[in-house]
């Protein structure tokens, strides 16, 4: 129990008790000391409850109400058998619900419907709701649930599921369930067993030249090994068959067409196995699109690798556009333009993140090529190691027998100025910098050696140099000179430093690694020269500046006069990784530069007519080791690759380790071969040609597809302001509307539902802003069978994690549910209106207090409770009284003026305060004597008058009195006093 207040701005105003109570204490000295301290009292609470009021005050209670909410997969994963064992533990469940709990049901498949909002039935009836069943979205279910639950009760959510999720992200829902105190609970829906075999994947191009063979794959993957027979089938006319003995777990099948006829024409790959359980996915079907010249991007960062595999292109009948490592794409929807991507010596350091990732999915999973060229920036030594491009490549970076190579000597310089103190995720950047420089000790070999010169406006504590067969010391030593100096580091004096120790050493590969703070580099005259002289010399510099700052620059000149690499780490964290990448490249021997003639390997079209006698001399080469299950076609040495190619999910890739301007091959690119040998490199890896000014491409957005144009007219420029719209049909004919966005120059972009499983074609129209029609294209797309159907859908380890990360629990016994064990969740009550109710009430109690006389009520009180138990005389009765006294003194008025007698004991009248005594008269004349009458007896004589006794009291006048308790005692005296 509690107090909270929605607005507690306003309790600010609570300072205004200090004036309040003063002044009313101030101005309240004409009160009873008990009458002020209780009006200031009352003054207070009425304030207090005014601004309570105004500050939404509310009573904070604890809740013991829990609502429960049944999340329920009726996807088409679920079988009939699973929805009733799911119904069955609900019903369980809501057996056991206690008293003043509540719950609801919420039915879910690609959409997520309300079955029963929150209620107290403890019963459940036959589902009557009916999702889309194509797809499992667990996180619109429980984004639903949770918008679903009352604000002040207990919140649990118990999941139903198989955890087979292939639309949307469901543990991203959890951070909605994490804020509102809600907690999943889940029940995991366990398979059912059985045979089940299923085609999961069939990829070849989409496109492709007339009479080209065609390479089809079709991934088959089967619960438990059997016999089968599978199906090859073009335009649903059979074309190959072949008996399968299918293992259990994947298998690849691989089979080759051919297709002479322009157009579009649909493969399928169809599964007859021995046993299954389900026959829709038994079958796979893709659109291959035959047409026209082929196109090729060249990406060169020098000109002169471009040269001469341009020409050589043109020559035959490709289109070939050259571009920097800039004009790369960066979008798959751009590179979707080319039909293959040579990277011409391209350093790894110029090509964009987004770029790398495209290019592998340009290959993969649109069928397309990729050739990679050797030189000096090319390969390992380019520093494409752990790359996508290089997971593409036929080739691998790392080097075989790496003994035999020359020993090698490293320095590395790391900033320990004061601005390397600064601290990213918990750690100061000097460690990091430090730990970079150990983990090179791992990449020596026992002969290799190390320098480590920490280094601020001077070198401090260096060490080395050190053999790697020292490693294990080295690394705790290196580590131990993580320690923040001061001022800025000295650049030139450590380059210094570091050579002077190089060109002592005899290995012959020296190499100097500078950390530097991107905005802390000192002493940077000559320091370039000073690196293009260690150069020529044989001692190499590469840079890694941390932070980008304004020195980022300069660094980057340093590294390139000294014939190194310059990478920029804004996040310091990944600074030991940089390091360690540098060390690699450099101390492994990447390029091999010796005379040598090329030695055949196996077969392959693209030696195909090659004069293969008469090879020139190449003069180098990139070092690499060939992949498992490549094609080597050439090699260069006994172990050393020169031209090996592979299929690469549904594209192909080359990888030529010489180069192709002149360097290496400087007698290759004379030959008379050459051009053959340059297009039919990259020949081998064109099996997609697209339209020369139209493309469209398809993909799946969750349960969207998104359909993306580039138009472009037959000079490559952007078709820009056009209306783009059509229709999807289907098999069947059926149509839908469809309307695309330009989204940036030529480039148009649309997104429909997802449609069902099927074969469908894009009917697509563009107009410019006249009207007039600029093309009409039409483009296939193949929509897959249901993710549902796929085998090892379920994911029980999803819904462990969604339980877990939810603070939830899984569950297996229904009369669990309804447990009590959450934290206990608290109600907010307003009371701002009652404290208003309780300010008037207290202001019209201070106003009494402070106006009414409750003493001389309490008498009024008092005498009215006498006069109800004793009778009272009336005014009737005190007007008779009246009468009575003027009587009597009407009878007296004849004889002689007794002196005022009162008797003992009487009440004497008191006039009031304010009473005046009337002016005496003059006393009349006396009258003349007449005799008495002599009485037989003699009676008592009346006392003398007193002279010295002042006139008896006048009669008042009780018209003059207006106070009834005074003007009744006056009544009372004179009645007394006659």
């Amino acid at each position: 129990m509690g107090i909270t207040f929605v607005a507690p701005s306003y309790l600010w105003f609570l300072l205004l008790l200090i004036p309040v109570v003063a002044l009313g204490w101030m101005n309240g000295r004409r009160f009873q000391r008990s009458r002020l301290i209780g009006s200031l009292l009352l003054r207070s609470l009425l304030l207090i409850s005014l601004i309570g009021s105004l500050a939404g005050a509310q009573i904070i209670s604890p809740v013991q109400q829990l609502t429960t909410i049944f999340l329920v997969d009726t996807s088409d994963s679920i079988t009939p058998n699973q929805r009733s064992l799911q119904d069955q533990f609900i019903a369980d469940a809501l057996q056991t619900m206690p008293k003043d709990d509540q719950a609801a049901i919420i039915v879910f498949g690609q959409n997520a419907l309300i079955e029963r909002l929150p209620s107290e039935v403890r019963t459940l009836s036959r589902i009557q709701s009916v999702p889309i069943a194509a797809r499992t979205d667990l996180e619109q279910a429980m984004t639903l649930s949770f918008a679903l639950f009352p604000a002040d009760t207990q919140k649990r959510v118990v999941l139903l599921s198989d955890g087979g999720e292939n639309s949307g992200q469901s543990l991203k829902a959890l951070e909605l369930a994490h804020d509102r105190q809600i907690v999943v609970d889940v029940v995991e829906i366990a398979q059912i067993g059985g045979a089940e075999v299923a085609i999961t994947a069939l990829r070849m191009p989409g496109q492709a030249r007339v009479g080209q063979e065609l390479q089809i794959v079709a991934q088959i993957d089967s619960n438990e090994a059997q016999a089968a027979t599978i199906r090859i089938l073009v335009d649903r006319q059979l074309y190959a068959e072949a008996s399968l003995a299918l293992p259990k777990g994947s298998l690849e099948y691989t089979s080759t067409v051919v297709l002479n006829d322009q157009g579009f024409h649909k493969v399928s790959a169809q599964i007859i196995p021995t046993n299954d359980i389900r026959k829709q996915n038994n079958e796979a079907t893709a659109l291959v699109n035959l047409q026209g010249s082929p196109k090729v991007l060249i990406v060169a960062n020098d000109p002169a690798d471009a040269e001469n595999i341009a020409p050589a292109l043109e020559a035959a009948k490709l289109q070939v556009s050259v571009v920097g490592p800039t004009g790369l794409p960066t979008t798959l929807a751009d590179l979707a333009d080319y039909e293959a991507v040579v990277l011409a010596n391209v350093p790894e350091r110029l090509i964009a993140d987004e770029s790398q990732q495209a290019l592998q999915t340009f290959v993969r999973d649109l069928g397309r090529g990729f050739v990679m060229l050797g030189g000096e920036n090319s390969f390992g030594i380019g520093g494409y190691t752990s790359t996508p491009i290089e997971e593409l490549l036929p080739v691998e970076m790392q080097l075989r027998n790496r003994e035999k190579y020359p020993p090698v000597s490293v320095a590395v310089i790391f900033d320990i100025s004061g601005s390397m103190g600064e601290m990213v995720g918990g750690r100061e950047k000097v460690t990091l910098a430090s730990e970079g420089a150990a983990r090179v000790v791992q990449l020596l070999r026992d002969f290799d050696e190390i320098t480590v010169l920490p280094f601020d406006s001077a070198v401090q504590n260096q060490y080395g140099p050190v053999a790697g067969s020292e490693r294990e010391v080295a690394q705790s030593e290196i580590i131990a000179r993580g320690v923040t100096g001061g001022g800025g580091i000295n650049v030139h004096d450590s380059l210094v430093a570091a050579g002077n120790v190089l060109k002592g050493r005899n290995a012959p590969i020296r190499h100097i690694i500078l950390l530097a703070d991107g905005s802390d580099s000192q002493q940077q005259e000559n320091a370039v020269r000073l690196t293009d002289e260690h150069r020529r010399l044989g001692i190499t510099t590469s840079t890694i500046a941390i932070g980008n700052g304004g020195d980022v620059g300069f660094l980057n000149n340093v590294a390139v006069a000294g014939g190194g690499r310059h990478f920029l780490v804004e996040d310091a964290l990944s600074l030991p990784d940089i390091v360690l990448q540098d060390a690699q490249l450099s101390l492994a021997p990447y390029i091999v530069e010796k005379a040598f003639l090329p030695l055949l390997g196996s077969d392959s079209v693209i030696m195909a007519d090659l004069n293969t006698a008469n090879w020139p001399q190449l003069l180098g080469y990139n070092g690499t080791m060939p992949k498992q299950n490549a094609n080597m076609v050439l090699w260069a040495d006994e172990d050393a690759p020169l031209l090996a190619q592979w299929q690469y999910g549904l594209g192909r890739s080359v990888a030529w380790m010489s180069d192709m301007k002149g360097k290496w091959g400087t007698n290759l690119v004379r030959w008379e071969q050459f051009e053959r040998l340059a297009a039919q490199i990259v020949g081998w890896t064109l099996p997609v040609i697209s339209n020369e000014t139209i493309s469209v491409n398809t993909t799946f957005v969750g349960p969207e597809m998104e359909i993306i144009l580039n138009a472009r007219d037959a000079n490559d420029t952007p078709l820009t302001g056009l209306t783009v719209d059509g229709n999807v049909v289907n098999d069947g004919g059926v149509q839908s509307g469809l309307t695309l966005v330009e989204v940036s120059a030529g480039i148009y972009q649309g997104r429909i539902a997802s449609p069902g499983a099927g074969t469908y074609f894009l009917q697509l129209g563009g107009r410019n802003r006249e009207g007039q029609a600029v093309f009409q294209e039409t483009a296939g797309v193949i929509v897959p069978y249901s993710p549902e159907y796929r085998q090892g859908q379920a994911n029980p380890n999803l819904l462990a994690t969604i339980a877990q990360r939810s603070q939830g629990r899984v569950l297996t016994d229904a009369t669990k549910v309804f447990e009590h064990s959450l934290d206990l969740v608290t109600r907010a009550t307003p009371i701002h209106f009652s404290l208003l109710l309780a300010a008037l009430a207290l202001l019209l109690l201070d106003i009494a207090v402070r106006r009414l006389r409750f003493g001389q009520l309490g008498q009024a009180w008092a005498g009215v409770r006498r006069r109800q138990a004793t009778p009272s005389p009336t005014m009737g009765d005190l007007a008779a009284a009246k009468q009575r006294a003027r009587n009597k003194m009407g009878q007296t008025q004849t004889a002689a003026e007794p002196a005022s007698i009162t008797p003992k004991n009487a009440p004497v009248y008191q006039p009031g305060a304010n009473y005046t005594p009337p002016v005496a008269q003059p006393k009349p004349e006396a009258a003349p004597s007449i005799p008495a009458k002599v009485d037989p007896a003699p009676k008592p004589s009346m006392p003398a008058p007193n002279p010295t006794q002042g006139p008896p009291p006048k009669a008042v006048n009780l018209d003059e009195i207006t106070d009834p308790l005074e003007r009744l005692r006056a009544a009372k005296n004179r009645a007394r006093r006659q």
